[in-house]
């Protein structure tokens, strides 16, 4: 009897033990789940936040000067390498824009630097459209905004002799590199052409489809057009 009775207690003890360890288990698995939701629920907030630097841009009122910082921004990233949480930076952005006709006719019917037929394609320093870009800010640099704009109004008068660069800058004119010209004919292609670029800036984008995104949700591609 007495033999009975400890062995009883001794069932009961391991009874209690294996309880007490499931629910131990039970427990840790619980507690992983939840590190594990929450880890997930950091990840893609971590790349939600990343892919809205570049979908906030997604809008049908899209200024100029908005596309080009946008084409900026998208550079600077793929200049990136390696990776932070869920960001690859292996996985490169794409941006496309498209001006059409619409945008020729704004600037005067024709273009001379700027193509209303090709859709550019900005992913590196390289890019067409980048390197315009890039070449007219630093006509800006180089002789200021407001230089730069007070030679495109008086472009008639530079071609037609009856006024000069240098009494409109008060200084000689320089090139992108900062390299001072004289040639009038070439100062007035530098007009012509910085006459298109502040063209794009004034001008209205919208986006032509939605973004489109690696399988890791990722954003990949953003493609813009002319609207007016």
């Amino acid at each position: 009897m007495e033999n009975a009775s400890k062995a009883l207690v001794m069932a009961g003890g391991i009874l209690i033990a294996l309880l007490v360890l499931g629910a131990l288990l039970l427990m840790f698995n619980q507690v992983s789940i939840y590190q594990r939701n929450q880890s997930d629920l950091e990840n893609v907030s971590q790349l939600t936040d990343f892919n809205e630097q570049f979908t906030r841009y997604v809008r049908n009122n899209l200024v100029g000067t908005d596309l080009i910082s946008l084409a900026n921004k998208v550079i600077d990233y793929n200049l990136k390498s390696g990776g932070l949480g869920e960001v690859d930076y292996s996985l490169k952005i794409e941006l496309r824009i498209n001006l059409g006709s619409g945008f020729a006719s704004k600037n005067g019917g024709t273009l001379e630097f700027f193509d209303a037929n090709t859709t550019y394609v900005i992913n590196n320093r390289n890019s067409e459209f980048y390197k315009l870009i890039e070449e007219c800010k630093n006509y800006e640099y180089q002789n200021t905004l407001n230089g730069m704009l007070q030679l495109s109004s008086n472009y008639s008068g530079i071609s037609s002799g009856s006024t000069t660069v240098n009494e409109i800058l008060g200084s000689d004119f320089k090139d992108a590199n900062g390299t001072v010209i004289t040639d009038k004919n070439q100062i007035l292609t530098i007009i012509r052409k910085y006459r298109e670029y502040s063209t794009l800036k004034s001008s209205t984008f919208k986006a032509s489809q939605d973004p489109t995104y690696y399988d890791s949700g990722q954003i990949k591609d953003l493609k813009f057009e002319f609207t007016k």
